[in-house]
């Protein structure tokens, strides 16, 4: 008996939309019209441990490559508000960085985080 879907070993998030089983385009274009047609700036997921937060992401991010720069940034247990900033920000800097040239956006950014101290 052949299949087309094949189960994985494991719970990874998935990268592409050949892995998605469950049908997440229904948020994924809701999340790209946010971030495309509305110019909604940022868009936080917030849901529990495995409910694929980051297969959403990945998806997204495969939706709008070439229209829009997507940053991941992982919130857990940032030590201080100084520390969640900066992290934010060079999370920032490093993704633009791969499509644009920005002079000293890495060391801007650090010392606006630290500014908000």
């Amino acid at each position: 008996m052949s299949s087309r879907w094949k189960a994985s070993a494991g719970d990874d998030p998935i990268k592409d939309w050949a892995d998605d089983i469950i049908g997440r385009t229904a948020i994924v274009e809701v999340l790209a019209n946010h971030a495309l047609r509305l110019r909604t700036p940022i868009v936080a997921l917030h849901g529990c441990f495995g409910d694929g937060k980051t297969s959403v992401l990945n998806l997204l991010r495969n939706a709008v490559e070439g229209q829009a720069i997507v940053v991941s940034f992982s919130a857990w247990l940032p030590a201080s508000e100084t520390t969640f900033a900066a992290d934010l920000f060079n999370n920032i800097a490093t993704e633009c960085r791969k499509y644009v040239k920005i002079p000293q956006l890495r060391k801007r950014s650090r010392a606006f985080a630290a500014d908000r101290e």
